[in-house]
């Protein structure tokens, strides 16, 4: 009985505990220079554990991609004053980014300068590696460099 109780126990832990492996770290990402994203935003998905938004991005050709930009959770953006109705597909903005380390359409959004002129982080606190890390003012806390 007891040996049934225990992995009772240890499958209820295994559930509580898988959710928070869903975090992925930001290793794939060039974190050593900020690139500037301009473009039309496509779409904005919020969900959890990260935030998503689809910009089409023209280089100087003219060609246009797709760029995925993995942002913070829904509840932190909107924690940092980030509503839903903020960004509409159509809007040309700004994402000060970290590009894909493979070259992909793919980058971590840093700073979000919405449409409004407000510039919110779009990192997580889980993003940061330390205080000292360019950009990150400590846990949660996250503001341009250059303030």
């Amino acid at each position: 009985m007891n040996s049934a109780r225990g992995a009772t126990v240890l499958a209820g832990l295994l559930c509580a505990v898988l959710p928070l492996a869903a975090h992925h770290s930001t290793a794939g990402y060039d974190k050593t220079k900020t690139v500037p994203i301009k473009g039309v935003v496509a779409g904005v998905t919020w969900m959890n554990p990260h935030a998503q938004m689809l910009m089409d991005v023209q280089d100087a050709n003219g060609k246009t991609t797709r760029w995925i930009v993995e942002l913070a959770a829904a509840g932190v953006l909107k924690g940092r004053g980030w509503l839903k109705g903020d960004v509409k597909p159509g809007d040309e903005m700004t994402i000060d980014a970290w590009l894909s380390k493979d070259g992909s359409a793919r980058a971590v959004g840093r700073f979000v300068h919405l449409p409004d002129g407000r510039t919110i982080p779009g990192l997580s606190a889980w993003d940061c590696t330390s205080a000292a890390q360019a950009g990150c003012a400590g846990m949660g806390k996250l503001a341009p460099a250059e303030r």
